[in-house]
C-alpha cells in the first residue's frame, strides 16, 4: 500500500544525509503531491537553510498544480519525471491515464519556466496503436519538448488489464510468459502494428528526438559538470547504436 512518512522522521534523515556531505536528493515517490498538506510540509522542510538540497523526483500531471511546481522549484527541485505515455486521447482514456496532452503541454512549459529539468517516458504499441497515432505521438513528444524522453514499447506484464486484453484479442498467447523487456523489443502483435512496425517506430522517435540539432546544442551547453559531459556523451552513443538497429536481436529474446 502507500503510506506517507512523518515529516519529524523525514528531517531526521534529511540532518543525516547532510551531515554526510549529500548534496542531492532523489524521492522515489511515483505520485508526489498526491497529498497536498503533507508535501507543502514536506516542501517547507526543504526551504530551510539547513536542509537546502537539489533533488528530483517522479509525478503525475494530473496530480501537480501550478501552485505545487512552483513551490517545488523554489525547494531546490530539478528534475521531474512524468508519464505521458501517449498523445492519442483514445489511447489515454482506453489505460485510465487521466490527462489530457493540452494538460501536459502546460506542465512542461510551466516546468520549463521554472527552471525544472523533465523526463517524458512514452509507450509505442499499446492496443489501439496505428502507424498514424504513433507518429503523433512522436511528433508530440517533439512539440512539448522535454529535457529528457524516455521511448518504451508496450509490455503486457503478468497480473495486469494490459496483459488480460492482450490474451482476450490474440495480441499474444495465453502460454507465453515473457520478461518484461519493454526498452529492449516489443511483444505484441496488434493487427494494427506488428512487433517490427513497433520497433522501427521506437528507433524513429529515438532518432528524431535526441538527434536534432537544436536538442544537441542545448545538452551540450547545458552540461554543468564533467561527469555531466560524459555521462551525456556515454548515453548518446548508446542511443544512437541502438536506434540504429532495424529491429530486436531474436538471440536477445528471452521465454520463461
Amino acid at each position: 500500500g502507500y503510506r506517507m512518512r512523518d515529516l519529524d522522521n523525514v528531517e531526521m534523515e534529511l540532518n543525516y544525509l547532510k551531515s554526510l556531505g549529500i548534496e542531492d536528493i532523489w524521492f522515489k515517490d511515483v505520485v508526489f503531491g498526491v497529498n497536498k498538506r503533507h508535501y507543502y510540509g514536506l516542501l517547507e522542510l526543504l526551504k530551510k537553510p539547513e536542509h537546502k538540497f537539489r533533488w528530483a523526483t517522479l509525478s503525475r500531471v494530473d496530480v501537480v498544480t501550478d501552485d505545487i511546481l512552483v513551490k517545488m522549484a523554489e525547494a531546490g527541485c530539478h528534475t521531474i519525471q512524468f508519464g505521458v505515455e501517449s498523445s492519442d486521447p483514445d489511447i489515454l482514456e482506453s489505460i485510465e491515464k487521466g490527462i489530457s496532452p493540452e494538460r501536459v503541454k502546460e506542465v512542461f512549459n510551466l516546468c520549463r519556466k521554472l527552471g525544472i529539468r523533465t523526463l517524458a517516458h512514452f509507450i509505442i504499441g499499446l492496443p489501439g496503436e496505428t502507424m498514424e497515432t504513433a507518429k503523433r505521438t512522436i511528433d508530440f513528444a517533439l512539440d512539448i519538448d522535454p529535457d529528457f524522453a524516455s521511448f518504451n514499447v508496450a509490455s503486457p506484464r503478468v497480473g495486469t488489464p494490459l496483459r488480460d486484453e492482450a490474451i482476450e484479442k490474440g495480441y499474444i498467447s495465453d502460454e507465453l510468459t515473457e520478461l518484461d523487456n519493454s526498452i529492449t523489443f516489443p511483444t505484441m502483435d496488434l493487427g494494427t502494428l506488428s512487433k517490427e512496425d513497433v520497433w522501427r517506430l521506437r528507433s524513429e522517435a529515438v532518432r528524431r528526438f535526441y538527434l536534432r540539432p537544436s536538442y544537441l546544442y542545448r545538452r551540450l551547453t547545458g552540461v554543468r559538470s564533467f561527469r555531466e559531459l560524459t555521462n551525456s556523451i556515454f548515453e548518446g552513443t548508446n542511443l544512437v547504436v541502438n536506434s540504429l538497429n532495424p529491429k530486436p536481436d531474436p538471440a536477445e529474446m528471452v521465454e520463461v
